[in-house]
């Protein structure tokens, strides 16, 4: 059986939950093991918080050291304005808002994307 609640977890409800006396709503016999079974579940809660907050913490780091891996390579091979941009900004948020090349530009990369769309946009059209 299982049972569901129409109110969401709020820090309010939480704490509600966490002080409920359950003498005052069931039996002697039952609250006790009812509180015991609550004492574990909302113990389990406070460790998958913090296990969500250890892997959210690995994540960032993570994407910080492959963020200045992916600068380091494109310095090394010197592309020293794609290192900057991708250092100094938020890539999935680029991402986002990723407009594409225009039809008929070819798929290029650096230098030489830029030239094709400059020359592109002089003669009104797909180079």
């Amino acid at each position: 059986m299982t049972m569901q609640t129409a109110k969401p977890m709020t820090p309010d409800r939480e704490q509600e939950i966490r002080t409920l006396d359950l003498l005052k709503l069931m039996s002697d016999r039952a609250a006790p093991v009812i509180s015991g079974h609550l004492a574990v579940l909302l113990a389990e809660v406070d460790r998958l918080r913090a296990r969500v907050a250890e892997l959210e913490a690995q994540a960032k780091q993570s994407r910080t050291e492959a963020i200045a891996d992916v600068g380091d390579w494109f310095e090394e091979i010197g592309e020293k304005d794609a290192a900057y941009l991708v250092r100094t900004h938020d890539i999935p948020e680029a991402r986002a808002t990723h407009v594409a090349r225009p039809t008929g530009l070819p798929a290029l990369s650096g230098r030489a994307r830029h030239d094709a769309r400059v020359a592109a946009e002089r003669t009104g059209g797909a180079s």
